[in-house]
């Protein structure tokens, strides 16, 4: 097993800073999928404007065609 997400997760030195990409996350969405039009997911991660554009403006409960609330 690959320790070293774990332990940058709880503060220990690592030899590199690891990335978790949830990848699935929002590829259903009318937005997610006109920002992805436009480039590869590669370049979606390494474009810190798309990145965010996708990350705020094309998440689940911004345009979830159904309620996210959880009461």
């Amino acid at each position: 097993m690959n320790t070293r997400f774990l332990d940058a997760c709880w503060g220990k030195p690592v030899d590199r800073v690891p990335v978790w990409l949830m990848r699935q996350a929002g590829r259903y969405l009318p937005d997610y999928m006109r920002v992805r039009s436009k480039c590869t997911f590669l370049e979606l991660c390494k474009t810190p404007e798309l990145a965010a554009e996708v990350t705020i403006r094309c998440s689940p409960n911004r345009s979830a065609p159904w309620p996210t609330s959880r009461r």
